[in-house]
């Protein structure tokens, strides 16, 4: 997964807004952050802009009902612990299908290679 903050930028007339930022998590089973990156850009409109904000490794574990999170990006770095926290409370507090389920965020050394 990814930290990744959002901008959306406004042209109206000859003056450039910039409307609130949104702070994103952002996870796509593809091996390498910068993947990630790129993909969700590509999907993206062309007065938004991306900026990475860290990365990390996101693991879902149904039967034991627990999300769990660890490493960090080697391109990217840490992600912020506390918002990826909570990111994922908000989701599952909004998803009736995680309903007792575990949140176990962690920022480690660990790279994947």
């Amino acid at each position: 997964y990814i930290i990744a903050q959002i901008s959306k930028h406004r042209y109206d007339s000859e003056e450039e807004e910039e409307e609130q930022p949104q702070i994103l998590l952002i996870s796509k089973p593809l091996r390498y952050h910068s993947h990630i990156a790129t993909a969700f850009e590509n999907s993206m409109s062309l007065d938004e802009t991306l900026t990475v904000q860290g990365g990390g490794i996101l693991k879902i574990e149904p039967l034991l009902k627990k999300i769990s999170t660890y490493g960090t990006s080697g391109g990217y770095g840490d992600p912020n612990r506390a918002q990826v926290e909570a990111i994922l409370r908000k989701y599952i507090s909004q998803n009736r299908y995680f309903t007792g389920w575990v949140l176990d965020v962690k920022v480690t050394n660990f790279v994947r290679d």
